[in-house]
């Protein structure tokens, strides 16, 4: 199994405040952008702050990548599961549904992700539907074809999560499988924290659903670096040889 060493990520902006339809305070995520960082320098990859975000081309680029890591806010719609969403914008308009990716939108998607991390409240939960089960986000990204989904089951905390992923996706690159990964950077999370930060709200509430399987990394070592090798390898070979060839022809 190859992978490109491709990630895309994308965070509410640190530095501004989103509110919801009803005017709540979604709160500032203040180590989203330290968590995304983080996992770029452990595998790479590309980061998509909100201010950036076009919904249409991204909606379009998730279809891509490999792994897909969501760092922002969420809205679960317990009454109408296909209105769950994911902000991804600091400015909220009811109007306009292009500052939020919908279950909707999700269930649109033909995804080639290996794995999806949803680092954000309560993407496991949802309606539970007889005979269907739970009408998450996460279920959305399974049905989308992520065989492989990291989801939460309550309102994470930003600190612990944030500390977490970045042990989770260290235990990945090691050659971890994704359940030990991420149980190990819950216990190292539990060395360092005390007494109040210890209690299971701050780490239990992110656990792994479908492939459990590890990723590979070690088949894409190539990329990008050594692509740059292999190119200027290339490229000197041809330069000598059409030096020999133009030597010889006026020998």
């Amino acid at each position: 199994m190859k992978y490109l060493f491709l990630i895309i990520i994308f965070s509410v902006n640190v530095f501004a405040q989103s509110k919801d339809e009803k005017g709540n305070e979604l709160g500032l995520l203040a180590f989203s952008k330290n968590e995304v960082e983080n996992i770029r320098d452990i595998i790479g990859g590309k980061i998509i702050l909100d201010k950036y975000i076009n919904k249409t081309k991204l909606l379009k680029d998730l279809e891509k990548y490999d792994i897909i890591h969501l760092a922002t806010h969420t809205q679960i719609d317990n009454k109408n599961p296909l209105l769950s969403r994911f902000f991804i914008s600091t400015e909220f308009d009811s109007t306009n549904e292009s500052n939020s990716i919908f279950a909707s939108d999700i269930l649109t998607l033909q995804l080639s992700a290996k794995m999806v991390v949803l680092s954000s409240c309560n993407t496991g939960t949802g309606k539970i539907l007889k005979g269907e089960g739970i009408m998450s986000l996460a279920r959305a990204f399974k049905f989308a074809g992520s065989p492989s989904v990291i989801m939460s089951l309550w309102e994470i905390d930003d600190i612990s999560t944030s500390t977490i992923m970045k042990g989770f996706y260290t235990g990945l690159k090691k050659g971890k499988q994704k359940d030990v990964a991420l149980r190990d950077a819950k216990l190292a999370y539990l060395n360092r924290s005390n007494s109040k930060s210890a209690a299971p709200v701050f780490w239990a509430g992110t656990v792994p659903i479908g492939n459990l399987e590890k990723l590979n990394f070690k088949n894409v070592s190539w990329f990008p670096g050594n692509l740059l090798f292999i190119f200027i390898a290339i490229l000197l070979f041809v330069s000598v040889f059409y030096f020999v060839r133009k030597k010889n022809y006026f020998l």
